[in-house]
């Protein structure tokens, strides 16, 4: 299993490699071997046994591999894909292994025997050759089998989610935000990631913050929640699984490429959308202040992320082998 880590890349693809390997253990007996290509967070949040660190400039022109799997997956960052990616991937083809991408690499399909997107949304030219290898849906989402929250309620506990280095520095503006604007007596619950600096919280007695760093387990912080606000990706997915009322909105070096994406999210009514940060905090407010809204957004979510993709992964590998 290939993957990204580090700040420049996320925490995204490697909890999803994480996630699939577990899944692969268990329905497979599988032995699994991670090379991570950038940087593994210094406390191994994720209890990975194991695995070998590539550095990110590497571009694929060492990497330590043999002809003795029968699985070769890749989940890599898109806009860190290496000049030297075809020239691995035409050497791993002529493996034994079955070659498998994980959100991604589309245009290399004609080596890959799947392609498996984990996202409801997919944009592909008319002529596109190798439909038939790529697999998505809202089933398709890799999320960890949790304890379903079946009836939403309101409270006072909100939940944030920063990703794994908090690209636009929300640490900073937010918690003052929250001091200023939120509900006198909310508590919020805030998730920074390994690569995160420290947030910045003010003193007071108004609200209560807490700040609480590269966790192992997120499903315990989700169902202490009533809402949240979180960057777009795998982790809002997440959320619409647990039916948590959440506002959502892109990075901004993120904001262009998923901006039809989050629109169809709009859509569908299954989320607060936010065009960028500043917003996102005026709608989690009016959020807030708008249970009949709450409820209608958290059970629209549920409606549609009803299961992991980690149950149809299976059914394809299955297929492959």
């Amino acid at each position: 299993m290939i993957c990204h880590s580090g700040k420049q890349t996320g925490l995204g693809h490697l909890s999803r490699t994480v996630s699939i390997s577990n899944m692969l253990k268990k329905k497979f007996k599988a032995n699994i071997k991670i090379l991570i290509i950038g940087k593994l967070p210094n406390d191994n949040m994720f209890n990975i046994k194991s695995f070998k660190i590539i550095d990110l400039k590497n571009n694929f022109s060492n990497v330590p591999i043999k002809d003795e799997f029968d699985l070769i997956f890749f989940d890599l960052d898109p806009k860190f894909i290496p000049t030297k990616l075809s020239i691995f991937l035409d050497k791993v083809s002529s493996f034994k292994a079955k070659l498998i991408s994980i959100d991604g690499l589309m245009n290399f399909a004609s080596v890959f025997d799947l392609i498996f997107i984990p996202s409801f949304y997919i944009r592909l030219k008319k002529n596109y050759k190798y439909k038939t290898k790529i697999v998505y849906g809202w089933d398709s989402y890799i999320l960890n089998k949790k304890k379903v929250k079946k009836i939403w309620k309101p409270g006072n506990t909100i939940l944030v989610l920063t990703g794994g280095s908090d690209i636009d520095s929300l640490g900073k503006s937010w918690p003052k935000l929250f001091e200023k604007y939120l509900p006198k007596g909310s508590k919020i619950i805030w998730i920074s990631g390994p690569f995160a600096k420290k947030i910045d919280i003010p003193i007071n007695k108004r609200i209560y913050i807490k700040e609480y760093r590269a966790i192992k387990n997120l499903n315990n912080f989700i169902y202490q929640a009533n809402y949240a606000v979180t960057y777009y990706g795998v982790s809002f997915f997440e959320l619409l699984y647990a039916n948590i009322p959440t506002v959502t909105f892109p990075a901004k070096k993120h904001k262009s490429k998923l901006r039809s994406e989050l629109n169809s999210i709009k859509q569908f009514n299954l989320s607060e959308v936010a065009r960028d940060k500043d917003q996102a905090i005026k709608l989690l407010i009016k959020l807030i202040k708008n249970n009949k809204r709450a409820f209608t957004i958290a059970t629209n979510a549920r409606k549609m992320v009803k299961v992991s993709g980690l149950l149809k992964l299976e059914k394809e590998i299955k297929k492959l082998i």
